[in-house]
């Protein structure tokens, strides 16, 4: 009996753990034993002690395999590490996915290059008889016993579902499909197949069954790169959800991290040209990302954060580059960061089954069937305060939705001729603002009104933790936040199957901006209900947000990764969620993706124009212009004139001080400081401004548009530079100090 001492450390790959399995094979199989010490990359950067327990263990062992993800510098000690690596007395093997990169680290090996080969072969082929046989492979190399078996060939891809056959093919899976159900694809990393680490997918399917729903489960090796003339994942999303060009799945559950597009594009660095984002291009269905806690999630839900950072950046920041929807966790390793074997989160794979069934229908619905909800805000109770949001014409671009949906065969009962015919009809009828409202008036014109008992029905479901944060801030139900006599009011109007009414207040009117981004105060029982009603009553299939920005995605909770316990994630409760958003806001906009699992579709700024020679500056600029042209001609009366013209423009608009010139100043002692004025009048009409709002769908036409490829080519483009600097660059002037002196050239 033998006794073989192995290293094994996994770099942003899949669990340390997996090789156990391997290992608890072979001891089983061959009496020997195997003393294993397994760990993941982000496990050494984050505790000291097991970095030590580490390098003792390796200078030990018989054998240390390193597989890495991308390179083993992503650990942020390796780099220590591995002048450990170099004073072992056993052998070390560095496995990358990139043999050429592989080779860079290939000196660490003390074998030969056959038996290089074969490892990599072992490893290549992630397979528990491999590991199995690695372990063979070293203990004939220790001991000169036994035999070490071909490597075996593991598969890159395949159907998976507990009730059928392990290498079931497609085509005899799609034979149990039922006929006019949403179907739901799931992709999952391969290395779970392999070590049946699966218990949240079987949940999963079981869960999207229940619900009504085909399933087709597919595992996948992230290695793959070719296959039928495509590359990576996007070869997977061929095969098993496309029939020819007709995609056979509804909706996608991306269960794997990093991104996919990645390895299927041609193209280097962050930016995925769109028509190479084969989620898009092929499959056009809303893709789902979903999450993996480590750790226990009775601890993950209890704190403030969210994923680690290593997690979040794998399974949130990588996915949302490639477009996903990031939805929420659906399993946990309830073994602790060095055993992920990973149990269900039963809430929330129901919450992100639900939620994926409602995107799923929302194409089987006929247009004239489908129910919308467009909200806009009210930000205080005050009727001027209707549709505001960040440079957007919000009143007009709902006017031009509302069109366009009539115009696309969904039921309304009357179209808008504009944004002001569609303002009035919302103020005729109730908005968050009730005060100038009696109750007479609010229940005839109001949605519709709900009494308290109804809406217990849904706040009883709800964690008593929840419940009694709500009423540590509102009170008992149904609180007095926009309640009339006892009964919460859902104000907007219903025009046929759409629903345009303004998102819930957040607080009372005096508290209103102290409580907007509060990240402790939860929302009113009457911002709940009106979720509710939308999701339930209304049965909307779709809500948008219009504009810059709401609150929803500001109530307390995490942000990313979301709880049961998260208000947004209660509040909206898994609807379809699109929000329209200003793209020069990105910061906050991904707080909308993360946290209310919002598409999120970026919105032109208004068209910037000059602010140029509006009547005022023009009053001071034209004698300026008069007096620089004849300057050496402007004597006497003349020129007292033309200076008082100046000076008399410039009072009136009341410039003096922001020249740095006193009051009293008289025509005379203006003279010297001509000059500096028209810089100063130059730079004000060189200003961009904005012209107006944008209006969704509208591009800008006639002189804005003039404007806006102006102002755009005011800006370098890479290695091109600007417009002005071209132009400057001609005549063999410096920009920078013309811009800064422009007097110099009058």
């Amino acid at each position: 009996m033998s006794t073989l001492k192995v290293v094994y450390i996994s770099i942003q790959s899949s669990d340390s753990s997996t090789f156990k399995v391997g290992a608890d094979l072979y001891e089983e199989r061959t009496g020997n034993t195997v003393d294993l010490f397994h760990v993941n990359g982000e496990v050494v950067d984050d505790d000291p002690l097991v970095y030590h327990d580490l390098v003792l263990r390796s200078k030990a062992a018989d054998l240390v395999i390193i597989r890495c993800m991308a390179d083993p510098t992503r650990m942020k000690r390796f780099d220590r590490y591995e002048e450990v690596l170099r004073e072992c007395k056993g052998y070390v093997m560095i496995h990358l996915p990139s043999a050429d990169v592989g080779l860079l680290y290939r000196d660490h090996f003390k074998g030969t290059d056959e038996e290089f080969i074969l490892l990599r072969t072992f490893l290549i082929n992630r397979d528990r008889e491999n590991d199995v046989s690695i372990l063979q492979w070293l203990n004939y190399k220790l001991t000169g016993e036994g035999s070490v078996p071909e490597p075996v060939t593991s598969r890159e891809s395949g159907i998976f579902h507990p009730d059928f056959d392990r290498d079931i093919s497609l085509e005899d899976y799609l034979k149990h499909m039922v006929p006019g159900r949403p179907t739901i694809g799931i992709l999952y990393t391969a290395n779970l197949w392999i070590y049946d680490n699966q218990d949240h997918i079987v949940s999963l399917i079981r869960k999207m069954e229940s619900l009504e729903m085909n399933v087709i489960p597919v595992f996948f090796s992230a290695l793959v790169h070719n296959m039928d003339g495509k590359q990576g994942t996007a070869a997977i999303v061929q095969k098993y959800f496309m029939d020819g060009d007709r995609c056979r799945v509804d909706a996608i559950a991306m269960c794997s991290s990093f991104s996919q597009i990645n390895n299927s594009r041609d193209c280097y660095g962050i930016y995925t040209p769109d028509e190479q984002n084969f989620f898009h291009t092929m499959t056009d269905v809303p893709v789902m990302q979903v999450m993996m806690v480590s750790g226990h999630y009775a601890d993950y839900e209890e704190s403030a954060e969210g994923l680690s950072k290593s997690e979040f950046n794998m399974g949130v920041i990588w996915p949302e580059l490639d477009g996903q929807i990031i939805t929420v966790p659906i399993a946990s390793s309830e073994g602790g960061k060095g055993m992920k074997r990973y149990s269900p989160l039963d809430d929330r794979i129901d919450h992100l089954c639900r939620m994926m069934k409602s995107w799923a229908m929302i194409s089987k619905i006929p247009r004239s069937e489908r129910k919308i909800a467009i909200l806009m805000y009210q930000s205080r109770p005050e009727t001027g305060r209707i549709g505001g949001a960040a440079a957007l014409d919000s009143i007009e671009s709902v006017c031009d939705m509302l069109k366009r949906f009539a115009a696309e065969g969904y039921t309304l009962d009357h179209v808008p001729a504009n944004g002001k015919e569609l303002v009035e009809e919302i103020i005729d009828n109730i908005t968050n603002d009730l005060e100038w409202s009696s109750s007479e008036r609010i229940r005839d014109k109001a949605v519709t009104l709900i009494d308290k008992s109804c809406y217990l029905q849904y706040y009883n479901q709800l964690s008593e933790f929840n419940r009694r944060r709500m009423e540590e801030s509102w009170g008992e139900p149904p609180g007095n936040v926009s309640v009339d006599n006892g009964k919460m009011v859902i104000p907007g109007i219903v025009n046929g199957n759409i629903y345009i009414g303004l998102q819930p207040l957040r607080s009372w009117a005096d508290q209103m901006e102290a409580v907007y981004h509060d990240p402790v105060i939860p929302c009113p029982h009457q911002y709940l209900m009106f979720y509710r009603w939308l999701k339930n009553d209304f049965k909307t299939n779709v809500v948008f947000h219009i504009g810059t920005h709401g609150t929803l995605e500001w109530l307390p909770g995490k942000s990313h990764g979301l709880s049961s316990k998260c208000f947004p994630d209660l509040v909206l409760d898994g609807i379809p969620h699109v929000y329209p958003y200003v793209i020069d806001d990105p910061g906050e906009g991904v707080q909308c993706k993360r946290r209310s699992e919002a598409v999120l579709i970026g919105h032109m700024c208004p068209t910037m124009t000059r602010a140029g020679g509006y009547d005022d500056i023009s009053a001071i600029d034209t004698p300026l212009q008069e007096y620089f042209k004849a300057k050496a001609s402007l004597k006497g009366d003349r020129k007292t004139a033309v200076l008082n013209e100046i000076l008399e423009a410039i009072r009136k608009v009341d410039m003096l001080k922001d020249l740095g010139l006193p009051d009293d100043i008289d025509a005379e002692g203006l003279e010297p400081h001509l000059e500096d004025i028209h810089d100063y009048i130059m730079e004000i009409k060189d200003a961009l401004i904005r012209d107006g709002l944008h209006i969704l769908g509208r591009a800008p036409e006639g002189e804005q548009l003039d404007e806006m490829i102006y102002g755009l080519m005011r800006l370098r483009n890479g290695d091109i530079p600007s417009l002005r600097q071209s132009y400057y660059d001609s005549l063999g002037l410096d920009v920078d100090k013309m811009l800064e002196d422009s007097s110099s050239m009058t």
